[in-house]
């Protein structure tokens, strides 16, 4: 069992803050010691998130909105209708702003993330961690977590919400006794972790419902001022939810219609979230130890606001295995993941017991078939596909793409864009001048092909109609996760390219003439807003179904591409 110190008081029962928990530990002489070490290590996984660096296919659905918005299309992916791509606004707006300076996209994003996972754990190891012994097992543990590594950078929400969850655990454990201001400042934060990614607000809800108990309970305040401060400190998010409901006529984004609302029975589902946990398993298990042992440490120490980070952390991991986990293997893992590691470096042991699980925690790391301390620029090189993809479409995102889109093979080449055969296809579409196409890779190919053809997505992640149908019959006996096809109906690409309904199947075409309201019309429209509220309260749900027809050779754009 692991010892625990002794004398080690909660720290939101104590007045003396952080130096006072330092100084509670033994041997402050051997923690000196130690503080070169920590500065090593984090040198070295800085090097490490470098020599990592990529962006996902993925990240390009919302580079190609960024794009559009910064050369005045509005927030759009397709220029015809209003459609939200992304889940990650926050990010997304941040990126925009550096975009509109830098006009280039690549370079530009991987600094970002890597410049977010930085200052990330700088917090984790220089402001939060309880001694010098803390940080180094945090360390240890972020340098041997491939879902940490992979999704350092990405270019998905995945580092800024390191940097904000960092912020959160900062004011959250550091402040000994809430007041208000403390209180709006906890609040606004969670709801920046929400404006980021919905779902990561999970972690953080329970330890926000403790502190909160706690301030009303003490200070005993007028609750409908309180209610008043609260709501404007969560400002951030309710007002994108507004703007996004007037904007693009739904509050959540596309994306949630188009991957939660399938067809797919739940038991299904969970069966697949069992396959997520297995992969981790298999290809990384430190990052399932590690949140294991900081659930374990907090439940065995017995602090309240450990506790609630913990039980934050379980609910974000039966979320992911209710909704199946993804096809990115680690990526829903590295962010309870970080939890986890802020959590551990809160524990109270004795520097021995840091620096042992330090060295357990590096040698699971070392065990696995491609350890995230040997990353180079020949990462994956040969790899048999079926070590890429596991049977059930899990995937290693990077490994799969790192040799066309990661940051030491295109620096090497020279040319600051991913070459892969999406981009190269892209390219040669664009020189064509054509406007329209069926494709379903529509990361690289999107933001490459250029603002001016109109993309179906057979996915629905970018399409306002496929995206609130669900997959068809003959794609339920086979489907990956996060990649749910739809049959796209007769008679709707050629809707798209006139602009007037010729769909087939009459209930979908009725849909249709829903969306497109909502979508393409005015914004400052009555009829607009009716259709906008009628469809957000279930109104035409008996219109989402599967088509009676699909469209001849909707399929070919699966076919592999010469070029």
């Amino acid at each position: 069992m692991i010892e625990t110190a002794s004398n080690a008081r909660e720290p939101d029962e104590t007045v003396r803050g952080l130096d006072s928990n330092r100084r509670s530990l033994p041997d402050s002489r051997f923690e000196q010691r130690l503080k070169p070490v920590v500065a090593v290590l984090f040198l070295f996984l800085i090097v490490l998130i470098f020599r990592s660096a990529w962006l996902s296919e993925d990240s390009y659905i919302g580079w190609r909105t960024v794009d559009n918005f910064v050369h005045g299309h509005g927030l759009r992916w397709n220029l015809l209708d209003r459609v939200q791509t992304f889940t990650d606004p926050l990010f997304i707006l941040v990126v925009s702003a550096f975009y509109a300076v830098t006009h280039e996209i690549f370079i530009t994003v991987t600094l970002l993330c890597i410049l977010f996972s930085a200052l990330a754990v700088y917090f984790l190891v220089g402001r939060l961690s309880v001694s010098t012994a803390a940080a180094i097992a945090a360390l240890a543990a972020l340098l041997s977590s491939r879902a940490f590594l992979d999704y350092s950078t990405s270019g998905l929400e995945n580092p800024m919400t390191f940097l904000l969850m960092g912020g959160f655990y900062l004011v959250y454990f550091r402040t000994q006794l809430f007041d208000l201001r403390k209180m709006i400042l906890l609040v606004f934060i969670i709801s920046l972790v929400g404006l980021n990614r919905l779902d990561a607000m999970l972690l953080l809800i329970p330890g926000v419902l403790l502190v909160l108990t706690r301030y009303v309970l003490q200070h005993r305040p007028p609750l409908l001022r309180l209610a008043a401060y609260l709501l404007l400190a969560c400002s951030p998010l309710w007002l994108w939810l507004l703007f996004s409901t007037v904007y693009y006529g739904f509050p959540f984004p596309n994306t949630y219609y188009a991957k939660l609302h399938t067809g797919i029975p739940p038991g299904a589902l969970l069966f697949q979230g069992c396959l997520y946990y297995l992969n981790a398993l298999n290809r990384d298990p430190i990052t399932l130890v590690v949140m294991g042992c900081a659930v374990y440490l907090a439940i065995a120490q017995r602090r309240a606001r450990s506790l609630a980070v913990a039980c934050g952390i379980v609910l974000y991991l039966i979320y992911v295995l209710k909704i199946g986990g993804d096809f990115m293997a680690g990526r829903f893992f590295s962010i309870p993941f970080f939890a986890a590691v802020a959590l551990l470096a809160r524990s109270h042991l004795r520097p021995k017991a840091f620096l042992g699980l330090a060295v357990c925690f590096l040698g699971i790391g070392l065990l696995v078939q491609r350890p995230s301390l040997f990353n180079d620029e020949d990462y994956f090189i040969g790899a048999p596909m079926r070590e890429v993809v596991d049977h059930r479409g899990i995937a290693d995102e990077r490994g799969f793409i790192f040799q066309s889109s990661g940051l030491l093979p295109v620096l090497q080449r020279l040319r600051l864009e991913p070459r892969p055969t999406w981009t190269r296809r892209a390219l040669a579409v664009r020189a064509t001048g054509s406007t329209f196409a069926i494709f379903g890779n529509v990361g690289f190919y999107g933001f490459y092909v250029g603002p001016r053809q109109y993309i179906l997505d057979p996915f629905g992640l970018g399409d306002p109609l496929l995206s609130k149908l669900p997959i068809s019959s003959s794609h339920l006996k086979n489907w990956r996760i996060g990649h749910f096809e739809r049959t796209i109906p007769a008679g709707y690409p050629e809707t798209i390219q006139s602009g007037r309904n010729q769909i087939q199947d009459p209930q979908i075409a009725r849909l249709y003439d829903v969306i497109k309201v909502i979508t393409q019309d005015p914004i400052w429209s009555w009829q607009r807003f009716k259709e906008i509220f009628l469809i957000n309260i279930g109104h035409y749900n008996n219109l989402m179904k599967q088509p009676n027809s699909e469209t001849p050779g909707a399929t070919e754009w699966k076919k592999p591409w010469k070029g």
